[in-house]
């Protein structure tokens, strides 16, 4: 098919919509974060490259790990008993995410922060399973491979084209005012991007409800 059909079709399909939707400013929070971390350990805990390196490693192994099984697991769990739930595990993730996001932000004891950077990652990671499967599934077989590169086509263009950007320019603006600890301040917004996907997931997964009522209904008939 063309790309134009596959677009359309993902378009009027409601849950598909909400769903791309969601993983854009999911991926803004959780690539712009990755993006500017290591820089903000640097500058505000005085952390060598090294020591940046290791604890960005460790926290987005072990906690990306939990995360992604993890999400994959109770979104088919929960989903089993209510379609909704394969999505909206992902807003309870996406919800709790910045909490652990602040508390990196603002906390001084380096272990309370390689701790909440874990934990951050995880929550951050639960919508890479949910999100890949119900793409595949609301897609037409001879639509998938097309709307799979669309989605990864939209975390690095969002992900990593605005996100990364907009924390970085208002990092210089607040420089003038808080020196070394700008980026702290410039990144606390990106909090945002992860209520926005959390809401913005949980009307995906009411449509997602609705998607597989209606194919219920379909198959009965």
């Amino acid at each position: 098919p063309k790309l134009t059909e596959v677009l359309r079709y993902l378009w009027q399909t409601r849950a598909a919509r909400y769903t791309f939707l969601g993983i854009a400013f999911c991926a803004m929070s959780t690539q712009t974060q990755a993006v500017w971390l290591p820089s903000f350990l640097i500058r505000s805990h005085h952390l060598s490259v090294t020591m940046a390196g290791v604890m960005m490693g460790m926290a987005a192994g072990i906690g990306g790990a939990l995360g992604t099984i993890g999400g994959g697991r109770l979104s088919d769990f929960l989903g089993a008993r209510d379609e909704r739930w394969r999505l909206w595990i992902v807003t309870v993730a996406m919800g709790l995410a910045p909490i652990c996001f602040l508390s990196v932000l603002f906390v001084q004891n380096i272990t309370l922060l390689a701790i909440t950077m874990t934990l951050g990652a995880m929550f951050s990671a639960v919508h890479l399973a949910p999100t890949s499967a119900v793409i595949q599934n609301l897609t037409p077989l001879r639509m998938r491979a097309r709307a799979s590169a669309l989605a990864i086509f939209m975390i690095n263009l969002l992900g990593l084209g605005a996100g990364p950007l907009i924390v970085g320019r208002l990092s210089d603006h607040l420089r003038p005012a808080f020196g070394d600890d700008s980026l702290r301040y410039a990144l606390t917004p990106v909090i945002l991007f992860a209520l926005v996907s959390a809401a913005i997931y949980f009307l995906a997964g009411k449509r997602l409800g609705e998607h597989a009522t209606r194919a219920a209904q379909i198959r009965r008939a």
